[in-house]
Formats: C-alpha cells, sequence, structure tokens
C-alpha cells in the first residue's frame, strides 16, 4: 500500500517530471529567452499508472496560437502526452505558455 505522503511524493515527481521533460523538449524547437510565462495546465487526465523503472517522453503537438492584446507576444496552447517505454499514454494534458514574437 502507498502511503499518503508517498503519494503525494509521486503526484509532484510526476509533474514536476513532466514539465521538466516538457520544457527539455522544447528547448529542442524554441530559441531560449522566447519563454514569457507558463500560463496553465488544463484538462490533466491520468490513463494508466507510472510505476518505477517506467521511462516516460512527452509528446507535444501546438493546437492554438494567438498574439495578446499587447503585442510581441503570443501564447500557444500545446496537447501534451506523457508516454511509457511500450508507447501507451499514461498521462495527457492542454498547457498553455507565452512566448515572445517574432521582430
Amino acid at each position: 500500500a502507498i502511503e499518503p505522503g508517498h503519494l503525494a511524493q509521486l503526484g509532484a515527481a510526476l509533474f514536476f517530471g513532466g514539465a521538466y521533460l516538457a520544457a527539455k523538449r522544447l528547448t529542442d524547437y524554441v530559441p531560449a529567452g522566447t519563454v514569457v510565462a507558463m500560463m496553465g495546465l488544463d484538462e490533466w487526465r491520468i490513463h494508466k499508472p507510472v510505476k518505477h523503472g517506467d521511462t516516460i517522453e512527452v509528446a507535444t503537438t501546438p493546437i492554438e496560437k494567438r498574439l495578446t492584446s499587447k503585442g510581441g507576444r503570443g501564447i500557444v496552447i500545446f496537447n501534451r502526452d506523457i508516454l511509457n517505454q511500450h508507447g501507451e499514454t499514461v498521462h495527457s494534458m492542454k498547457s498553455s505558455n507565452m512566448y515572445l514574437c517574432r521582430p
């Protein structure tokens, strides 16, 4: 059985692990210094458990973009799927981030 304290630690590890993987993958595509803010996570779903020893990765798909009212910045909404080593979606969510736009 998992004790309540361990369950909270596991949840935090998954959240920050997923955020780290998403940020790491993001740096493959977005130049440094262009991310202004993480606006939020929505529709987070847990489809399957992530177990000790699993290898996870994040698949990110942009689904919407818009300029802010101030201009020079844009908000991009992504679908993020966290996959295990078998290619199964274990978590999914939508995330919103603000970026500096190209000059």
